[in-house]
């Protein structure tokens, strides 16, 4: 075009208006020149100035998956990077993600072997301990085909309802197994044993069964962050139960069926104790007797004092009274959060300074600020400070950023702590309380920094969220 210019001074004699005959070139309101933005965000890593790019996966997708993804490509890029340039991922919040996966696995395990110590200690029998047993694992995979089927993920939330349930899945095989147990001594036929068995206990067992899920469906009763949060445990947990009901009255009795039909005619035999052959030969009905020896004994005297609770009548009242007033003593010492509080050794403290501050003067506060944060969290406690002062110009850059920070004199740091690190609270609460002495012309807040407290707050940046909720919504 004519009047495209050869380069960039040309644009100052530009005509950009006529006042009173007089033309208005480019030079005579701005000064247009090669030169740079004026810088608005500074981050810095442990003091090192560098750069930040955050990385968020989208809706459905897994945390896990996105944050592998990243790491894998994190090896291509550091090959081309030039010499002298590091690249460290910082907050990964798959830690959490791995923890809360093992802590839930761990559970489930020690839950499902304790389950079936109790159940080899009572009836004594490692047979009849496989059968019930197999009905966890089985009762789960059916709940998460289930799940699946109805929308739903593999999450933090489902996998503590599974192990929430492990301890009640063995239940209704318990009562099923040990019924037909009861008419194989009286001497009835295996396939008549079996049936009898479990028609008595088929309606009993199902509604405990729905007794228990009752409790977990008035979870869907809720509104808002609670039903959010509770409800994908609570359907968890059903299903499981659910599952578990039909479990034991169709593989249950199939699998004591084929598994007890050689022992069917000697169950519950009773075996000298003092037989050194019977001992070896049967170690599991050994540490059966001698357990229910013990617990026979732990029953009579629980019988003698109930006998005397029914006899001194009075006492047992004014126990129980006296026990109730000293609990509703302890109501105020209670806490009232509304989720436990998860300690994610890592904190995120917002700071702003006056309104009109320059990105330099800002930089030389968070400096002071961690310094004195590295001070009073001592030494060996701090493994990664990041400074993340003011925003960015990329537009796509501030969708994504905090919406807390709203120009170059305000910022966050982001604080992750070492492995063996003190509590996190104590160390937020010493600094609500420093901060605002040593530096009296900044305001400081904290922000959630892990996944659970963003989870919970929606991933907003405000500390305190309030709702108001009445019969008549529109009458505001």
């Amino acid at each position: 075009m004519n009047s495209s210019p050869d380069v960039i001074d040309t644009i100052n004699s530009f005509p950009v208006a006529q006042i009173a005959g007089r033309t208005v070139f480019m030079r005579h309101i701005a000064h247009v020149h090669d030169g740079f933005q004026v810088q608005t965000n500074s981050v810095s890593v442990d003091g090192t100035p560098g750069a930040l790019i955050t990385t968020r996966k989208t809706g459905g997708v897994s945390t896990l998956a996105v944050i592998d993804g990243v790491r894998a490509a994190l090896t291509d890029i550091r090959k081309v990077m030039p010499a002298g340039v590091t690249i460290k991922p910082l907050f990964d919040q798959s830690i959490f993600v791995n923890a809360a996966l093992s802590s839930v696995k761990m559970g489930g395990l020690m839950a499902a072997g304790l389950a079936a110590l109790m159940i080899l200690l009572f009836l004594g029998n490692w047979r009849l301990t496989l059968i019930i047993l197999a009905a966890i694992p089985l009762s789960i995979i059916t709940a998460l085909l289930m799940l699946y089927a109805g929308g739903q993920t593999l999450n933090t939330m489902t996998l503590g309802g599974f192990a929430l349930a492990v301890g009640i899945l063995v239940d209704n095989s318990t009562v099923v197994i040990e019924n037909i147990e009861r008419h194989l001594t009286l001497g009835e036929p295996l396939a008549e044993a079996i049936a009898q068995g479990c028609g008595e206990v088929a309606v009993p067992t199902m509604l405990a069964t729905l007794c228990i899920c009752i409790v977990f469906v008035s979870v869907f009763l809720l509104q808002g962050t609670a039903k959010y949060l509770f409800s994908p445990l609570s359907l968890s947990v059903c299903l499981a139960l659910l599952a578990s009901l039909a479990l034991s009255f169709t593989m249950v009795p199939v699998l004591f069926m084929y598994l007890m039909r050689s022992r069917a005619a000697s169950a519950h035999r009773e075996i000298p104790v003092g037989t050194a052959p019977d001992i070896k030969r049967h170690p599991f009905m050994h540490a059966h007797i001698k357990f229910n020896e013990k617990f026979e004994q732990l029953r009579e005297g629980y019988r003698g004092l109930l006998a005397w609770t029914l006899v001194e009548s009075r006492r047992t009242v004014l126990f129980f009274a006296f026990l109730m007033v000293g609990s509703l003593l302890l109501f105020p010492l209670l806490g009232r959060d509304f989720f436990p509080q998860v300690d994610a050794g890592q904190f995120r403290l917002h700071l702003r300074a006056p309104a009109g501050t320059r990105l330099e003067q800002t930089q030389a506060d968070f400096a002071q600020v961690e310094s004195h944060l590295r001070t009073l969290a001592g030494a060996g406690q701090i493994d990664t400070i990041l400074d993340n002062i003011g925003l960015p110009y990329s537009g796509m850059n501030i969708a994504l950023s905090d919406s807390a920070t709203v120009g170059p004199m305000d910022g966050e740091i982001l604080v992750s702590l070492k492995e063996h690190h003190r509590p996190t609270p104590e160390l937020v609460r010493r600094l609500r309380l420093d901060l605002p002495r040593q530096l009296p012309s900044m305001q400081f807040f904290f922000q959630p920094a892990d996944i659970v407290d963003q989870v919970l707050n929606f991933g907003q940046p405000a500390p305190i969220d309030v709702r108001i909720s009445g019969p008549d919504s529109h009458a505001a």
